[in-house]
């Protein structure tokens, strides 16, 4: 699955990887495969650092709120 652009507001503590609470950003992310060892996880591209993020989808859904 390709990267996809969306927006979404941090919902986080001020800080986190340079994210700021309440602060709209736009997010390249995508859904990694699941397997059998390993569930499938939200890949985040940091819109500043352009460092990659991984995280679980429950993760992704209490930090980020989608616009």
């Amino acid at each position: 699955m390709e990267f996809q652009k969306k927006k979404y507001v941090f919902r986080g503590m001020d800080g986190f990887a340079g994210f700021r609470n309440g602060q709209e950003y736009e997010l390249e992310i995508r859904a990694t495969e699941a397997t059998d060892e390993q569930p499938s996880e939200i890949v985040i591209i940091n819109p500043v650092s352009r460092l990659h993020t991984y995280c679980s989808k429950q993760e992704f859904n209490l930090r980020w709120e989608r616009r």
